[in-house]
C-alpha cells in the first residue's frame, strides 16, 4: 500500500493545477469580457457623439448660408443701433448690412452648443480632427465683424479701403459670384468632419 501515498499526492497537485488554470481561465475570460465591453462602449459613445456633431456642422453650414443671402425680409436689420441724425437712405442701407448680424445673433442658442461640443468632441478623438470647429466659428465671426465695418465705415472713401470692402462685402455673402472662397472653406470644414464622423458611425456599427 506503499504505493498509494505517492499516487494521492500526484493527485492532489493535478487536482491544484487544475484549479488554478480554472481560475486563471476565467479570470482570462472576465478580463476579456471587459475589455471588449469597454471597446464596444468607447465606440458607441464615439458614434453617437458623431452623428451629433456631424447634425451640427450640417446645421452650421445651412445658418451661415442662410446669414449670407443677399435679400431681406419685412423688419430685418431694423434691431440695429442707429446713430443719430441718420438719413433714410443711409439707416436702409445699414439696416440691409446688419441683416446677416441679426440673423446669426438669433441663432446664439445654437451657437453656444455648437462651442462647447468641440471639447467632448477633442476628448474623443483628437485636436486635429477638431480643426473644422474653428474653421466654422471664424466663418461666423468673420461675417460678424465685416458687417459691423462697412456700417462702421459708412461714407468713407480710400483706395485701400475701397479693397477693403469688396471683401468685407463677400465675406456677408453681397455680390458673390461662382467663386465663393468663403462658402468653399466652409464646405471643406464639413467634408473633414464627415470623414471622421462617418469612420465612427461605420466601426460602431460593423
Amino acid at each position: 500500500m506503499g504505493w498509494v501515498e505517492p499516487i494521492a499526492t500526484v493527485i492532489q497537485a493535478f487536482a491544484t493545477v487544475i484549479q488554478a488554470l480554472a481560475v486563471s481561465g476565467a479570470a482570462w475570460v472576465a478580463w476579456k469580457g471587459l475589455t471588449t465591453w469597454r471597446r464596444e462602449l468607447i465606440a458607441r459613445r464615439r458614434a453617437e457623439l458623431a452623428e451629433q456633431t456631424l447634425a451640427m456642422f450640417y446645421e452650421a453650414r445651412d445658418i451661415i448660408a442662410g446669414a449670407r443671402f443677399p435679400g431681406s425680409f419685412g423688419e430685418e436689420g431694423s434691431t440695429r443701433p442707429k446713430r443719430p441724425n441718420e438719413s433714410e437712405d443711409e439707416a436702409r442701407y445699414k439696416n440691409a448690412l446688419y441683416v446677416p448680424v441679426e440673423r446669426l445673433t438669433q441663432k446664439s442658442e445654437f451657437w453656444g452648443k455648437f462651442e462647447a461640443a468641440r471639447y467632448p468632441f477633442m476628448a474623443l478623438f483628437d485636436a486635429e480632427a477638431a480643426k473644422s470647429f474653428e474653421t466654422i466659428q471664424k466663418a461666423r465671426n468673420d461675417i460678424l465683424i465685416s458687417a459691423r465695418m462697412l456700417i462702421l465705415y459708412y461714407g468713407s472713401v480710400g483706395e485701400n479701403l475701397k479693397c477693403q470692402r469688396r471683401k468685407w462685402e463677400a465675406n456677408i455673402g453681397w455680390g458673390l459670384t461662382e467663386d465663393d472662397d468663403f462658402a468653399r472653406d466652409i464646405d471643406e470644414a464639413v467634408s473633414a468632419i464627415e470623414m471622421v464622423c462617418k469612420s465612427a458611425i461605420f466601426v460602431a456599427s460593423d
